[in-house]
């Protein structure tokens, strides 16, 4: 459970908070953008996988979550662009379960069984606290997905209904995603 829940963090960095207008924008129209986008993942899910790092099958896993990242989104994108009422909370989700499925295939590996602790001395003691402690972990997950994912949410419903139309046409935009965030933070 331990090197799963990091990297679901590193999914929902990647698919939320990091996920600029500016890349949500490349990502809808090339491949280019959909491989940035997952790149972000990538460099999150290597670095919140450091200490399973020393297995080559961790390496392997992380790299073929990463392409698979890429065909789901590319996926998701070319059937949205292909009709706009598949681009909707119900894909959103089934988006975001497939990729949650795809890290739990984690748990094939032998060592993922076990926590292997940060060790790094020179990261400073917040880094590793932070990085060992499933507690800090989850709370980050938890908050990622009510502030960042309940915008999204939010998004697809007012879609739904119609409400407010230069939401739908613009995306989400950065004050509503950022500092709404900082808002529902402080809630």
């Amino acid at each position: 459970m331990f090197w799963f829940l990091r990297l679901w963090l590193a999914h929902l960095l990647a698919d939320f908070p990091l996920q600029t207008n500016l890349v949500f924008k490349l990502k809808k129209k090339s491949l280019l953008g959909v491989v940035l986008h997952a790149s972000i993942f990538l460099i999150f899910a290597l670095f919140l996988s450091f200490p399973y790092l020393k297995y080559v099958s961790s390496i392997f896993y992380i790299l073929f979550v990463w392409i698979f990242h890429i065909y789901v989104d590319w996926t998701k994108v070319k059937m949205s662009n292909f009709s706009q009422e598949q681009d909707n909370v119900w894909y959103f989700l089934l988006d975001q379960l497939i990729h949650f499925l795809s890290l739990i295939f984690v748990f094939l590996f032998p060592y993922s069984k076990y926590p292997i602790f940060w060790e790094e001395p020179n990261l400073g003691a917040f880094w590793t606290r932070f990085y060992n402690s499933d507690y800090y972990i989850l709370l980050s997950i938890g908050y990622i997905i009510s502030v960042f994912a309940g915008t999204v949410l939010n998004f697809y419903i007012r879609k739904r209904l119609n409400l407010r139309e230069e939401f739908v046409i613009n995306g989400i935009p950065p004050l509503e995603k950022y500092i709404g965030g900082i808002f529902k933070s402080l809630l």
